[in-house]
């Protein structure tokens, strides 16, 4: 039966704002929940628990809003959570934690008595552990002494929308289904309370029974390459489409369609012929058995093929499972410099280097070093990165089965080799021995390698080598996540500005696939890159020194933006870019009377000889990568080696003018 409710309460839920979470009502619900005892608890209807010092989990969306709703307690005046010890027993927990920080929310706070709203008589005062959390207390975490769940019936929803190529985090209404089991996280060992902030009307018929399946929120190009890898679609005539059409819960067909134009475009499929069908191609083979993302395995062939195999493998592990930096809510200044200072010692600011230079320290620390403590101190995750090594054994093993390295290579035998040496992950150690019909991966470092030179950077490589090696790795990523790649156009000085001066960051854009025929789009630079704030630091003291960033994602949150950034050489995008063309000059002046033009949008001047070597260069360039892929178990000869250390070369050379 309907619990009647007054004039008022009816006239507050008319103008509240359902689809926003109130966070005065957050506080008010929580210190309710600290107040109850057993025998005010009983007066509510199916109660049945909750005791004196249980714990108290709240669900919210996301990291913003815990932020938010933790200053909203520290705020409460004259409140129980402005002073010690209550003020550090409330505890934020989601996914981009550490997971040491994350093991913090099932410690036991100390005893005491519990807080009440107007204390009879001065008494020692206790602890409540309050847990701020998004949804992954849900399932993945149980905290077994929760009492108390306080539920605000929002959370945020993976969207990805094929025609931009654009991830979004929307937020949305709970599912019923999420509901039921956020209620079931009070008193997993004994009775609970939980308290929905919503009204019944939108929790059994305005929210979704169950969130929408994962297949219809995410791109599409992995299962596309699986469906088309497995023999018997390879042997039928049936389209992508089709195939994904008899799932029991499909995704759309235009979605379907836009992972094959992204593989077409990628050289991983071919385009579809007259029977409707598409094909892999030998690249599309090889990336199909490998567990990562489409552009990341072209990334890790790449790299294999021009001896960085181990920077493609950290910077792919690292992109597919998360950022090993940690950043603290209450201090994510200091953490943002952190990451530009691992960025700043290979001389390029770039966050797929960054995260490659602290990787390569960890690694080298050994076995007898203290690991957690060091992570501590330099602001890293240590599972994280542990996460990383185990993948990148994983990719190596893929790629040995492939013919790429060195045949016989597993996950087994990379761990025991790397035990009995010297604790690192195995990889390195399994490259830089040659092997027959192949080399090791030294020729593209320049000889480099150890275990560590004493610099912190844990690669034993000197200044130069380190430089020629993050080129290399910049000129790779251009290759594998073309045309992900955003313009920077820097407003012209003004009459009254003298040269040097401090001017407007740069304005960035991207492009629509559309290439030419699509109009830029402006967009930002996260604020977690290290080349959010160019003219503080970003890609030198001076600001960006390139017009091109490759970018890993594009995201929607409160604005546009491109996350995961490296700054681009020009020639880089001449050389693994799209498809190269001869453009008109308009004001020929000497040295400039000739142009080259990338994909119809991209522009670069040079001479005519420039233009002519260029041509023929990645012309070759295009030839040893693809007789390559096709036979990766075939040497390449000693003129196609010689090409690619020229091209590394060159590319190095454009880098350090910058």
């Amino acid at each position: 039966m309907e619990r009647p409710y007054s004039p008022n309460v009816h006239a507050a839920l008319a103008a509240m704002n359902h689809n926003a979470i109130n966070y005065d009502l957050c506080v008010q619900v929580i210190q309710l929940a600290m107040t109850m005892t057993p025998a005010t608890r009983a007066d509510w209807v199916n109660a049945g628990g909750g005791g004196a010092m249980d714990a108290i989990l709240v669900f919210l969306p996301g990291v913003k809003e815990i932020e938010t709703l933790r200053k909203a307690l520290l705020d409460v005046p004259n409140g129980p959570f402005e002073l010690e010890p209550q003020r550090s027993w409330i505890m934020p927990l989601h996914g981009t934690l550490p997971h040491e920080e994350q093991a913090e929310v099932f410690k036991r706070p100390p005893p005491g008595a519990f807080y009440t709203l107007v204390p009879i008589r001065p008494r020692r005062r206790g602890c409540r552990k309050i847990v701020l959390s998004t949804n992954v207390a849900e399932t993945s975490v149980t905290i077994d002494d929760v009492g108390f769940v306080v539920d605000t019936a929002r959370h945020k929803e993976n969207r990805y929308d094929p025609d931009r190529r654009m991830s979004s985090l929307q937020d949305a209404l709970a599912p019923r289904a999420n509901l039921k089991q956020r209620r079931g996280r009070a008193g997993r060992v004994a009775p609970g309370v939980a308290f929905h902030l919503l009204t019944r009307h939108r929790a059994d018929v305005m929210a979704p029974p169950h969130q929408e399946p994962e297949v219809r929120r995410v791109a599409l190009e992995q299962l596309v390459l699986r469906i088309r890898a497995l023999p018997v679609y390879r042997q039928r005539g049936t389209s992508a489409a089709e195939v994904c059409a008899r799932l029991l819960e499909p995704p759309a067909v235009d979605a379907v369609n836009k992972a094959v134009e992204e593989l077409v475009l990628l050289e991983a499929m071919t385009p579809q012929t007259a029977t409707k069908r598409e094909d892999l191609t030998p690249l599309g083979i090889h990336l199909s058995a490998l567990p990562i993302d489409a552009r990341l395995g072209k990334l890790i062939l790449l790299g294999t093929i021009f001896g960085a195999c181990d920077e493609a493998l950290v910077v792919s592990a690292a992109l597919s499972v998360r950022s090993p930096f940690v950043s603290r809510a209450d201090d994510r200044a200091k953490g943002e410099e952190n990451k530009k200072r691992w960025a700043k010692r290979s001389g390029v600011s770039s966050d797929h280097v960054a995260v490659l230079r602290a990787y390569a320290s960890w690694d080298a620390l050994g076995k007898s070093a203290d690991r957690k403590r060091w992570c501590r101190d330099n602001m890293l995750g240590n599972r994280t990165l542990q996460q990383m090594a185990g993948l990148k054994r994983q990719l190596l093993e893929a790629l040995s089965y492939s013919g790429f390295v060195r045949g016989g290579l597993t996950v087994k035998s990379l761990e025991e080799d790397a035990n009995a040496a010297d604790g690192s992950d195995g990889v390195r150690l399994a490259l830089e021995r040659p092997w027959p019909g192949g080399a090791s991966e030294r020729f593209a470092r320049g000889g480099g390698g150890g275990d560590g030179d004493g610099d912190g950077d844990g690669d034993g490589d000197d200044a130069a080598t380190r430089r020629r090696r993050s080129a290399l790795l910049c000129s790779l990523l251009c290759a594998a996540l073309y045309p992900q790649i955003a313009t920077l156009h820097r407003p012209p000085l003004k009459p009254d500005q003298r040269r040097g001066a401090d001017r407007a960051p740069p304005k960035v854009f991207v492009r629509d696939r559309a290439g030419a025929d699509a109009a830029p789009e402006q967009v930002m630079i996260h604020p977690s890159s290290v080349n959010a704030k160019a003219d503080s630091g970003g890609c030198g003291a001076n600001g960006f020194r390139t017009p091109f960033l490759a970018y890993h994602d594009l995201v929607r949150t409160s604005k546009v933006f491109i996350r995961e950034t490296t700054p681009v050489p020009p020639l880089a995008l001449l050389l693994f870019g799209g498809a190269l063309q001869v453009g008109d000059v308009d004001f020929p002046t000497p040295g400039a009377d000739a142009c080259l033009v990338v994909d119809g949008w991209i522009r670069c001047r040079t001479s005519a000889p420039a233009q002519r070597l260029l041509l023929e260069v990645r012309a070759a360039l295009d030839g040893i990568l693809k007789r390559k892929i096709r036979s990766p178990e075939r040497p390449l000869s000693a003129a196609s080696r010689g090409l690619l250390d020229a091209v590394v070369e060159l590319v190095s050379e454009d880098v350090a003018t910058w």
